[in-house]
């Protein structure tokens, strides 16, 4: 696998999957960090820019016939991070089963607890979270933690963690702008709008992908504006390729989403099935799916560039999601779930892109 990393020049801007039509919406909303897409897409702009005799070969991959000769359409994105440059470590989104203390600002796992015959609920799984202790906390978004601390949560017994607030990765920098016409370039009624762009502070983007061969540095394009930043290729600076604290403990283990994941069950992969008490089967594994914590769903969308369309719109549970499994065959041990989920794309749609890349954990 090879490791790119990714210093824009200026401001960024990456928008959601909502339409925005210029006259009908005046307000874009942002979102950080882009979704696997876009850092695809521009992976693939870089090595036609590369290659230029290969651009008419160029296809989606998302088109059933698809150009095979476009090597392009080889390349598998295999990790998405962020990296501070001050104090040189990788950052990740804050687990969703991490609430935070209102007394001391530090961060708790929440506890998974079989659910009572009493508790008459809608929710459908076996498990429920709860902090476990009597004191005040709240649900976060927008946080990151360092690849350390991620170690830590996911394989050891620390009880309290850290955390960074996104405003302390970047700053918003609004931008407002109006419609012009395309005769006489006239302003035109109604069509003021307003856009959030983004400035990284001490900020870079990792991608590690496999199958796609670029230089070793040069330039590359990301977000709405195609602003202008420098990649470079790097060694492999990930700490966790195999997690040797990996302990499966009563039979469970735990999925942490790196990425966003576009399942065809909705919060759930198609692998998994309602109807048989989330029960499925994934490599050989039988596993039950037993809990969840997921945030609001996301809107992935995209513009073909060859079709000049856009592209056809899903739901992605987001970054940070947990999923917590049962393993139904006592056979299975710690190798088996390691070499099945660790580091892999679990998405039912666009895994070759980068989407439901995950990590396994202990309960």
């Amino acid at each position: 696998m090879k490791f790119i990393k990714i210093q824009p020049f200026d401001t960024l801007f990456f928008r959601d999957g909502k339409p925005f039509t210029m006259g009908v919406e005046t307000w874009s909303d942002v979102i950080f960090p882009p979704s696997p897409s876009v850092l695809y897409g521009a992976l693939r702009s870089v090595y036609f820019s590369e290659n230029p005799e290969q651009l008419q070969k160029g296809d989606s991959i998302e088109n059933e016939n698809y150009n095979t000769s476009d090597i392009s359409t080889h390349l598998k994105v295999k990790l998405i991070s962020l990296y501070n440059e001050e104090k040189k470590i990788s950052l990740f989104p804050l687990p969703l089963d991490m609430v935070k203390r209102e007394d001391n600002n530090k961060f708790i796992k929440l506890i998974l607890k079989k659910k009572e015959e009493s508790i008459i609920s809608n929710y459908p799984l076996n498990y429920y979270l709860t902090t476990g202790v009597n004191i005040d906390v709240k649900t976060v978004s927008m946080y990151y933690i360092t690849s350390d601390t991620l170690q830590q949560y996911l394989w050891g017994d620390k009880e309290e963690f850290s955390a960074i607030e996104l405003s302390e990765i970047l700053v918003k920098e609004p931008k407002i702008g109006i419609g012009r016409s395309r005769k006489n370039y006239n302003i035109e009624e109604g069509k003021l709008y307003r856009v959030d762009l983004i400035r990284l502070l001490n900020t870079s983007i990792i991608i590690g992908f496999d199958d796609l061969e670029i230089r070793k540095e040069g330039f590359i394009r990301l977000g709405g504006e195609a602003k202008g930043s420098y990649y470079k290729e790097i060694n492999n600076i990930i700490e966790d390729e195999k997690p040797k604290n990996f302990k499966i403990k009563n039979n469970k283990f735990k999925l942490y989403f790196i990425t966003p994941a576009i399942f065809d069950n909705g919060y759930f992969p198609s692998w998994i099935h309602k109807e048989d008490n989330f029960r499925g089967e994934y490599n050989g594994i039988k596993v039950r799916l037993i809990a969840v914590s997921v945030g609001k769903y996301l809107n992935i969308g995209g513009f073909d560039m060859k079709i000049k369309w856009p592209k056809k719109m899903f739901r992605a549970i987001p970054s940070g999601s947990i999923f917590y499994f049962e393993i139904e065959d006592s056979s299975i041990k710690e190798d088996n779930i390691i070499k099945s989920f660790h580091n892999q794309a679990i998405s039912d749609k666009k895994s070759q892109e980068g989407y439901g890349l995950v990590k396994v954990g202990n309960i």
